[in-house]
């Protein structure tokens, strides 16, 4: 274990035991809008086990490529009991919790064109997936609930640049929220819906008045949109998050030299005025790419990927002095975290009664 000093307040433990990851892994880049998004497949052919229990006990749920192509994952708070939601050929990425913790929306790679992205639903023990968009453009990335549980906002090249769109769960009737155009070389995503359900935070990039990526908020039918932060030469911010209270805004900012070499990163609280309120930065070659909010307040979960190219899901103890833990811990990617609290959940995956999923659907 190497320990990492983080100014004079934080530190850092590494691990370098780490298992270098040697299985037929096979790496593609796409550009979604400007943003570069690195997208994984393990090719081991397996079947699926599912743990039914009415007992709720996992709380986070993520995408991992530990067993074959990108699959949805759920564990504890502690990083325990890890289980296996979707098993299929495809890559199933980016999961985000229904607010009753029924259901989970995820991203599925639903043709072999790898830009053939599309919004899906299941429940949350992995049943009853189904297919939300039918476009061919690059579809349902970064998705947000509504807090009434009835819309998903979702990042849609379907405009012909990307754009936030919000889709109605029960009509499937679609929303354009914001409309640059392909020509202008600017784009809207990764939405964050506001706990009281009438704003909206987002990313925008490309602006021509605006360096680096600036972050917008509009309210929730797409009407007044504003600046909330101003975007900084060379800043690259991902991931704009409510609190659960909607009094903060957390993301991911990276900062790069003129060659495209990453100087820091760190991720960075703000209040609703935009004034930075907590941050944590990371050693040296160290990279964040997401957060998520945990209910409490005083600790938030963060997907970080290390020099050596190993991708974890850390936890994040808002007490002073304390280390950055890491909860994932393997040699696959882990990323995209969504916490919810255990009380909320309807059922989940636990250790007790493991099942093949093709006998269960017979019952």
């Amino acid at each position: 274990m190497q320990k990492m000093s983080i100014g004079s307040t934080s530190t850092f433990h590494t691990t370098n035991n780490l298992i270098p990851f040697d299985g037929a892994l096979t790496e593609g880049t796409v550009s979604f809008g400007g943003i570069m998004m690195t997208l994984y497949k393990l090719s081991i052919a397996s079947c699926i086990l599912l743990s039914i229990a009415a007992v709720a006990s996992a709380k986070i749920v993520f995408f991992s490529n530990r067993d074959s192509g990108a699959e949805v994952y759920m564990m504890d708070d502690d990083g325990s009991n890890v289980q296996r939601v979707t098993n299929n050929p495809r890559l199933d990425t980016q999961p985000r919790w229904s607010p009753n913790g029924k259901y989970i929306a995820f991203m599925r790679n639903s043709s072999p064109r790898l830009r053939q992205y599309d919004l899906f639903l299941m429940n949350a023990d992995g049943s009853r997936q189904q297919r939300l968009t039918h476009d061919p453009a690059f579809d349902g990335g970064y998705t947000s609930w509504s807090p009434d549980g009835q819309h998903i906002a979702f990042s849609s090249e379907r405009s012909g640049t990307v754009n936030i769109h919000v889709i109605n769960i029960a009509t499937g009737n679609i929303r354009q929220l914001t409309r640059y155009k392909q020509r202008e070389g600017v784009s809207a995503q990764e939405a964050s819906w506001s706990p009281d359900g009438k704003e909206i935070i987002y990313l925008v990039v490309g602006l021509d008045d605006e360096p680096g990526i600036p972050i917008y908020i509009m309210d929730a039918n797409g009407r007044n949109q504003r600046l909330f932060l101003k975007g900084e030469p060379g800043v690259f911010r991902r991931e704009p998050r409510w609190s659960p209270d909607g009094e903060h805004i957390m993301y991911s900012e990276g900062t790069f030299g003129p060659r495209g070499q990453l100087i820091s990163s760190r991720a960075v609280i703000v209040d609703r005025k935009g004034n930075e309120v907590r941050e944590r930065i990371l050693p040296m070659g160290w990279r964040m790419s997401s957060t998520s909010w945990m209910g409490n307040k005083k600790q938030v979960l963060l997907a970080i990927e290390s020099p050596e190219r190993t991708f974890d899901i850390y936890l994040w103890n808002f007490t002073p002095n304390s280390p950055l833990k890491n909860l994932t811990n393997h040699p696959s990617v882990d990323f995209t975290p969504d916490w919810i609290d255990d009380a909320t959940l309807d059922v989940s995956l636990v250790k007790k009664k493991v099942t093949l999923w093709s006998q269960l659907k017979k019952r």
